[in-house]
């Protein structure tokens, strides 16, 4: 799994999503590597207490640092589905693709749907979203509101959907 979002402490609904997604598949037997490409205030300064909880609640557990800044603008009206996009995920998965197996690619979010490219054929590719990004600035700017996070259109969003199987 390749998450922005850690499965705990489940104080936000994000991160409760991504919990009971683990525990959906822990119950069906699946071994667990997660792979946590950190979007949240607690690993900016500092490796969070959590950590070694991480560490010790998965078959494989790895932080992979950001190299680019977080939450940058978008570069036109809208972001690409690649916006975001960190090659060190990409270095990372290739990594650990040479090295292990997978029969299942989970991703969560649609501007992480890039790893796909770098899953195993035989892993099925499973894109986990509970979020539409599409027009989501114009219904920001409909009331009144600055767009914020990350929002796209139909166009770049379906590029996400068609990378997954599932």
């Amino acid at each position: 799994m390749l998450t922005t979002t850690p499965p705990f402490p489940r104080e936000y609904g994000n991160r409760n999503r991504v919990f009971q997604t683990i525990e959906f598949l822990k119950e069906r037997k699946f071994k667990i590597s997660l792979l946590l490409y950190p979007f949240d205030e607690d690993w900016i300064r500092a490796i969070p207490a959590y950590y070694r909880q991480l560490v010790a609640e998965f078959d494989y557990f790895a932080v992979i640092p950001n190299s680019k800044p977080l939450h940058r603008p978008a570069t036109a009206y809208h972001h690409t589905v690649d916006e975001w996009w960190d090659e060190a995920i990409g270095d990372h998965l290739k990594w650990l693709c040479q090295r292990r197996a997978f029969d299942l690619f989970f991703v969560n979010y649609t501007f992480l749907s890039k790893a796909f490219e770098f899953a195993p054929p035989r892993s099925l590719r499973v894109l986990d979203t509970h979020d539409i990004f599409t027009g989501r600035r114009e219904n920001f700017e409909k009331h009144g509101v600055a767009p914020e996070f990350f929002y796209t259109n139909h166009e770049e969003e379906k590029i996400a959907f068609d990378r997954a199987q599932v």
